[in-house]
């Protein structure tokens, strides 16, 4: 019940009563509830952000807590315009959500005011969000204001921070796939613009890298995220605009794992992996290939170790790389890489709290 009340007040939801009710708060709702303020740090730059919350796809990402999602997604945005949060419940019941623009100053700034209903008792809340930057890290303060509710919101209004809380958790990893799409999307550009506007120039570039990320988890547990192919597709992926192509996974000594997205028209992205060794909670060694359509873009041999940290884990992976023709490279690959472990910190996190 904890989720489906807090997806009640999490947002303000149309309702034609709620100029009528503007100020009218129940005595029965406490002075804590009234004025709350939501803070989080995400780790992408501001503009990931301010997109997540103004384009009506990347709200349907996020939009409500596990389980609930966006029905009807769509923004106007521009003072006075509309947006809509239609909130979908797992039942399949939908919440109507409308949110009437009251300021904006992109991409620093935005005030919402959403008026709702919940079991035909109108309510009415001004959000204030404000985005700040710093070292390519974006916090978030959400400001609620109540401005009107019955009794019959009390509950709801309890369970507010939590519905928030795990709605941003799913936008952290829209924006996670958002930033890892920055270098994937730059890789096919190159590889474009070398088909397109010159001759093919030939090259290799061999570079190493190395990183290690400490996790919360035990090594079984990490292992196992690389090792089922359930738990891997939850943070395996993509940007979040692509679209994913062909996908299967044989886990073990000997075997092949195949991934294939990419932007809608192309060109398709293909990882294409072998398994040489593999030490269960301790060890994976692999090669792998990297492909733009039917052109090879790189050639790689990769090492991950898990190594018992208290009662967690330090994963140390290891990568030699050869870069061809210019399509990618190592540093964006790097990065990608780092993006992809920010991606398994949140599912190791968010499966720990389920």
């Amino acid at each position: 019940m904890a989720a489906r009340t807090a997806t009640a007040a999490q947002g303000a939801t149309r309702n034609t009563d709620s100029k009528q009710m503007a100020g009218k708060i129940d005595p029965a709702i406490p002075a804590e509830l009234r004025d709350v303020v939501i803070t989080r740090t995400f780790d992408a730059p501001r503009a990931l952000v301010w997109q997540a919350w103004t384009e009506p796809g990347r709200i349907a990402a996020w939009w409500g807590p596990h389980g609930f999602g966006a029905a009807h997604p769509s923004v106007d945005l521009r003072v006075g315009g509309k947006m809509n949060f239609d909130m979908r419940a797992p039942d399949g019941t939908v919440m109507p959500v409308m949110a009437t623009i009251r300021e904006i100053k992109a991409p620093e700034r935005l005030v919402l005011s959403m008026a709702s209903s919940f079991r035909d008792q109108p309510s009415e809340v001004l959000n204030e969000i404000t985005l700040a930057e710093a070292k390519g890290k974006t916090t978030l303060t959400l400001h609620i204001t109540l401005v009107s509710a019955t009794a019959a919101w009390l509950e709801g209004l309890k369970g507010m921070k939590q519905g928030w809380g795990e709605s941003f958790d799913k936008m952290a990893d829209l924006v996670g796939r958002m930033k890892l799409g920055v270098g994937a999307n730059a890789a096919h550009e190159a590889f474009a613009a070398n088909l397109k506007d010159k001759p093919m120039e030939r090259k290799v570039t061999h570079a190493n890298f190395k990183i290690e990320r400490t996790f919360d988890s035990p090594p079984q547990t990490v292992f196992a995220a690389f090792s089922d192919q359930k738990a891997k597709g939850k943070w395996f992926v993509g940007p979040a605009d692509w679209i994913q192509g062909e996908k299967r996974m044989d886990f073990r000594v000997g075997g092949r794992e195949v991934d294939v997205g990419g932007p809608k028209g192309g060109p398709m992205s293909k990882f294409d992996c072998h398994y040489y060794d593999i030490v269960p909670n301790e060890r994976i060694v692999y090669a792998y290939e990297m492909y733009l359509d039917d052109n090879r873009i790189s050639v790689s041999v990769a090492t991950i170790e898990f190594k018992p940290v208290g009662a967690g884990t330090r994963l140390v992976l290891t990568e030699q790389g050869a870069f061809l023709d210019g399509f990618d490279k190592p540093a964006l690959r790097e990065e990608g890489t780092r993006e992809l472990l920010e991606a398994l910190a949140r599912f190791l996190k968010q499966s720990a709290a389920a």
